[in-house]
C-alpha cells in the first residue's frame, strides 16, 4: 500500500515538476504525488488526472499504475465500445515501453497545492535532468483545493488567478 495520508498544507504557490527519464535509474526515483496532481508524459500526449488518494511510489510504480489502470477496463471496453479498446489496446505498448527504460521521455508533474515531489538522488547537487517551478494558482484551482466555497465566483474572490511562473533551482526540495 503506497497511499499516504496528507501532513502538508497547502503552499503558497502550485509547483511544476519535470524530469527527463534517460534509463532505469531514473525509473527507480522516488515520488510523491498528492491527490491535486496531475501527471503528463508529452510525448504521448498522456495526462493522468488527480486521484482520490496521495502516493508514494517510483516513475515506473506510477507508469505501473497507468497501465493497470488502462488495462483493468479492456474487456468490458471491447463489448461496448471497440474502436476505444483498439487504440488503447495499441497505446499500452507505448507505456510498457517508457516502463522498461528503452526510450528517454520527459515526465510532468502539476501540482497546485505544491506538496509533489521528485527525488534528486545527486542532493544537495543540482540535478541537471529535474526541473522544479512553482506558480500562482488559477481561481479554479483554489476552489478545486478547497480554498474558496463551492459557490464562490472569481468575481466574489480577491484572488488574482494569474498563472505566471517563477522558475526556481532545482535544488528547492521545498515543493
Amino acid at each position: 500500500n503506497c497511499e499516504l495520508k496528507p501532513a502538508a498544507r497547502i503552499q503558497d504557490q502550485g509547483c511544476r515538476i519535470e524530469i527527463n527519464i534517460q534509463n532505469e535509474t531514473d525509473l527507480n526515483r522516488k515520488i510523491v504525488k498528492t491527490d491535486s496532481a496531475t501527471v503528463y508524459i508529452p510525448s504521448l500526449e498522456f495526462e493522468m488526472p488527480p486521484s482520490l488518494s496521495n502516493s508514494l511510489t517510483t516513475i515506473e510504480g506510477l507508469l505501473n499504475t497507468a497501465v493497470d489502470s488502462l488495462s483493468e477496463g479492456q474487456p468490458a471496453r471491447e463489448r461496448v465500445d471497440p474502436s476505444m479498446f483498439d487504440a488503447i489496446g495499441k497505446f499500452i505498448p507505448k507505456l510498457i515501453e517508457l516502463k522498461e527504460g528503452n526510450k528517454p521521455f520527459n515526465l510532468i508533474i502539476d501540482d497546485p497545492s505544491g506538496n509533489s515531489f521528485i527525488e534528486n538522488p545527486v542532493a544537495p547537487n543540482i540535478d541537471d535532468r529535474l526541473i522544479v517551478s512553482h506558480y500562482e494558482r488559477s481561481f479554479q484551482q483554489c476552489k478545486q483545493l478547497g480554498m474558496y466555497p463551492g459557490d464562490a465566483t472569481e468575481e466574489t474572490s480577491q484572488k488574482s488567478g494569474s498563472d505566471v511562473q517563477i522558475s526556481d533551482s532545482a535544488n528547492d526540495f521545498s515543493c
